[in-house]
């Protein structure tokens, strides 16, 4: 006997979103309604929402000599309702943007405040011959509208890999670039793409100034770490986003720990 696809699918509502995408290959009809499950649960939780990616990515920067993080902020921006990518945009909007909830830092795996570069920061490359540039990147989801959690937003981990990015001005391109997030294992979630563009300053020493725009995920795998609430387990993870006040609350609590 063949269940109708309107009860399959009232059945499928009660499924988390990691085990419904497994049925994802059962037909043309039931892809649908899986499709219009996940595409509800995703607007559900970020359109017209506080929540938020945050991007932490670090680099080797040959005019340090050291190893450089950087921090970005991105709200979602559009849903692409026939593949499930989710786009996120580093100028969209968002409540958080008051000066009372404005990010101050991360809170680190490792311990310690990261605060070293603004949020959103531009990357600056000198000419020093490579046109590329590899970097490790982390996404994480956070909700920015933090009052009710003492100033201190838990960040859920998406995933992380390896982003090779051009450091020159692109000119092909008028100075945009797309870079994808590979990851070792392939059967762990989805890559994302990040997009952005370099800009050559040429006004004394040449420089190029990267910016990260968009990063573009599965709506399934933001679901996922969202549902599943999950935390990086490494040490380079981010474990809170802080806003302002936070950091004194931080010092208060020096003896306990917060999850």
């Amino acid at each position: 006997m063949i269940l109708p696809i309107e009860i399959i699918s009232e059945i499928f509502e009660n499924f988390p979103t990691k085990l419904l995408c497994r049925y994802l290959i059962i037909s043309r009809n039931v892809n649908y309604e899986i499709k219009k499950i996940i595409i509800k649960r995703f607007n559900n939780v970020f359109l017209n929402s506080d929540k938020r990616l945050l991007v932490y990515m670090s680099r080797y920067d040959l005019l340090e000599l050291s190893q450089v993080s950087y921090a970005f902020d991105l709200g979602f921006k559009t849903l692409n309702t026939e593949n499930l990518i989710s786009t996120f945009s580093v100028s969209s909007s968002s409540k958080r943007n008051s000066s009372n909830n404005s990010p101050i830092g991360l809170k680190l795996r490792g311990g310690g405040v990261f605060n070293s570069k603004p949020l959103n920061s531009s990357i600056t490359y000198l000419g020093w011959g490579a046109t590329s540039e590899e970097k490790e990147s982390r996404i994480y989801i956070f909700d920015s509208e933090v009052s009710h959690m003492n100033n201190i937003s838990p960040c859920y981990y998406v995933t992380h890999g390896k982003v090779i990015t051009p450091i020159d001005g692109c000119k092909l391109n008028k100075g945009s670039w797309n870079a994808l997030l590979s990851r070792k294992s392939k059967k762990k979630l989805p890559n994302a793409v990040f997009s952005g563009t370099n800009e050559l300053n040429n006004i004394g020493i040449p420089y190029v100034l990267g910016k990260l725009k968009t990063v573009s995920i599965k709506a399934d795998a933001l679901l996922v770490a969202y549902e599943e609430k999950k935390r990086d387990k490494s040490s380079t993870g981010v474990k809170y986003l802080i806003t302002n006040g936070g950091e004194q609350h931080l010092k208060q609590k020096r003896t306990c720990i917060i999850s």
